[in-house]
């Protein structure tokens, strides 16, 4: 063989062998896909707590959740609920106060119909949390609810001692039907806030032992934001995580799981500040009349009034703060992840 030849040859068997020598070049590293933003939904429209979209939207943004305002034509739709594989697409929806009697389509046009309905059920079923503020939320998911109203008369008399119940199926049921989320009964407002409209500051003692409170370190009694808050009543058949507790020793504030999902029942306004109360509750009340519309007197709405400016948030508004955001990110790490 040629020399020429050999050196070819040999370079050749060379390279091959360095090939086969050379460790193997480790498969490339998949990247870590990012988790998906938390994405909260708050129903909002005609007859919706302004005070607590304001201050919830403002809670979720500090925690870094998104934060978008619906109204019943999102809620009818169950394209804006679901993928076509029956993934949820968000994780949250808020409810918030205000008057829920005239939020569905039976009421008055523009509001949610059976069809929004099943997509609420369907949505904490298949793993989403749902959060229901003060009378209003709440009423909407449970079996009964109990309003504990004063009639123009009696008002106007000044006999408010003795409350007038009206007692009722809760508001989906009413309309449309079947199943209650909640069991039990919604029973508001608390007797320290008759007669409704009164807004008080009242002292929510919280359950130590549960892992909310305990992981947040939050303190034993946090003064929260009340209107027409009911108490919540379960039902023997249905277990509900209790998270604090009025004055009267009543449920204050409960998880319930339904399916895969949570219904968190929020009767405090737990995001609301005293500055917010006045703006956006007495402030605008004052100018609107709302006592008026209420049956009550002007006289009688500044004498809650006079309490509220009296007795004020005792203990401020950080530890309500801390409260709401460690309920929402219980909120959000017990929301299944979204496909």
């Amino acid at each position: 063989m040629r020399p020429r030849k050999i050196l070819l040859t040999l370079a050749i068997g060379l390279i091959l062998l360095g090939a086969c020598a050379a460790p193997a070049r480790p498969p490339a590293e998949r990247p870590t896909p990012e988790p998906t933003p938390i994405r909260v939904i708050f129903f909002g429209q005609r007859y919706c707590d302004p005070n607590d979209r304001a201050t919830m939207g403002q809670v979720c943004r500090e925690m870094g959740f998104s934060f978008e305002t619906r109204d019943y034509r999102f809620v009818n739709d169950e394209a804006n609920w679901f993928d076509e594989k029956e993934q949820r697409k968000f994780h949250i929806i808020i409810f918030p106060g205000g008057h829920s009697r005239w939020w569905f389509e039976k009421a008055r046009p523009g509001g949610i119909n059976e069809k929004g309905c099943e997509n609420i059920r369907k949505f904490i079923s298949k793993g989403g949390s749902c959060w229901a503020i003060c009378y209003t939320g709440n009423a909407v998911f449970a079996k009964t609810m109990e309003f504990r109203g004063f009639t123009k008369e009696q008002t106007q008399a000044g006999i408010i001692l003795t409350p007038v119940v009206h007692k009722n199926p809760g508001w989906m049921l009413t309309y449309y039907g079947g199943e209650p989320v909640f069991t039990g009964t919604v029973r508001g407002p608390q007797e320290t806030n008759w007669p409704y409209p009164r807004v008080r500051f009242l002292p929510i003692r919280l359950n130590m032992e549960h892992p909310i409170v305990k992981e947040a370190k939050l303190q034993e009694t946090v003064y929260l934001s009340t209107v027409a808050s009911p108490s919540l009543i379960p039902n023997p058949d249905q277990s509900m995580e209790v998270i604090g507790w009025f004055p009267n020793g009543d449920a204050a504030i409960g998880i319930i799981k339904y399916g895969d999902g949570h219904l968190y029942m929020v009767p405090p306004h737990v995001s609301q500040t005293f500055k917010s109360v006045l703006e956006l509750y007495i402030r605008r009340w004052e100018a609107i009349r709302y006592f008026d519309q209420q049956g009550i007197s002007e006289e009688i709405f500044n004498e809650g009034k006079a309490i509220l400016m009296n007795e004020g948030d005792p203990d401020g508004s950080e530890p309500d703060l801390a409260l709401a955001k460690a309920l929402l990110n219980d909120a959000a790490g017990r929301a299944s992840p979204l496909r």
